[in-house]
């Protein structure tokens, strides 16, 4: 395995906000030098974490043309408005806020924790679907274009860390206590063309 390794590339994007819109400049910057020196540019493994997680599943869906998905990444960060992220209006604050209330008054009597979220993230949610192919990642996978992705997501209740992994079949996986790997399925659509 450590030959199949040793000439494989890999790339981590860490989380934070305005980090996630460096890596897509430096993401672009690199596409641009490697298409001028004649150099290919081919990322096998890519592991990101919030705002770098949004970049590694965008570079994973763009593969096969990096030119164009580096270019839709930083078209994004430069586009990129609170509106976009979060649903900001006063009724939903409202609702978050009530919802907020009501568990921690009777979260003791009921046994709930308080608050799933202190803002409304869908319209990120929608942002993703828009902008991301998330279906093209299995194909990219399938090609050989790409070896991985692997996304992690914070527990901060738990301090632990899952690790979702999309990728070949011989990639090794852990359960280290609170640092583990889950591989992803595949979901098949419906007639409708839903997941």
């Amino acid at each position: 395995m450590g030959d199949f390794m040793a000439k494989k590339l890999g790339l981590v994007l860490s989380g934070g906000g305005a980090r996630g819109a460096y890596q897509a400049g430096l993401l672009a910057a690199i596409n641009e030098i490697s298409e001028k020196s004649g150099v290919p540019f081919q990322i096998n493994f890519l592991s990101g974490v919030s705002a770098g997680a949004i970049n590694a599943a965008s570079v994973a869906s763009h593969c096969d043309d990096l030119t164009t998905g580096t270019q839709n990444l930083t078209k994004q960060w430069s586009e990129l408005s609170f509106e976009k992220v979060l649903n900001l209006d006063s009724l939903t604050m409202s609702k978050i806020g009530i919802q907020w209330m009501r568990e921690l008054s009777l979260g003791g009597i009921t046994g709930t924790t308080p608050g799933r979220a202190l803002l409304d993230t869908s319209p990120l949610r929608n942002l993703l679907h828009e902008n991301i192919k998330f279906e093209k990642i299995e194909k990219n996978i399938s090609q050989d274009l790409l070896t991985a992705l692997y996304i992690t997501s914070i527990d901060y209740a738990k301090s632990a860390t899952t690790t979702f992994v999309q990728g070949k079949n011989n990639l090794p996986s852990w359960d280290k206590g609170r640092k583990k790997s889950e591989r992803t399925i595949k979901v098949k659509k419906n007639k409708t063309g839903k997941s």
